[in-house]
């Protein structure tokens, strides 16, 4: 996950004050000169992210089937979110039902194949990365200044 691409130049989009694209690698090509990023997703990693902020847990999004999630929790004193089809009974999945049965923590590593891979990645960046799903629409519509943030060491916290 850590590999430089090399990305072709017309597919930075770097013309274009708004730019849009379609998944990692799209990401990779518009995100790296970005001021600001948007991740829209409306699966479940937005979803359960969205769920998790309300509850007030600060949450990392994290690269997907990656060996170093356990240590990258550890290190910031999280939960880790497993897969759904891995998770046991009381443990936090994918699934934005597993955080409301008992208590949330208040910090949450969320790793997830797309959303949170590409929210991982863009926040290394340096940029503000957003979240974006149908429960939150509103609060990232362009220039929202009050839209949750991704910040890759500080984690995910709600704003408003």
């Amino acid at each position: 996950m850590g590999q430089t691409r090399f990305v072709q130049p017309a597919h930075g989009q770097t013309g274009y004050r708004v730019r849009l694209d379609w998944g990692l690698q799209g990401a990779r090509a518009v995100g790296a000169d970005a001021s600001t990023t948007v991740v829209v997703d409306v699966l479940s990693f937005t979803t359960t992210l969205t769920v998790a902020l309300d509850a007030g847990a600060i949450v990392y999004p994290y690269r997907w089937n990656d060996g170093t999630a356990e240590q990258y929790a550890r290190e910031n004193d999280a939960a880790l979110a497993v897969g759904r089809s891995q998770a046991g009974a009381g443990q936090i999945s994918l699934s934005p039902a597993t955080l409301r049965v008992g208590r949330p923590p208040g910090r949450l590593v969320l790793p997830s194949p797309n959303g949170a891979t590409i929210a991982h990645h863009l926040s290394s960046q340096g940029s503000p990365c957003l979240a974006a799903s149908l429960r939150n629409a509103r609060g990232c519509r362009p220039g929202a200044h009050r839209a949750p943030r991704i910040h890759r060491h500080r984690g995910l916290r709600g704003r408003g």
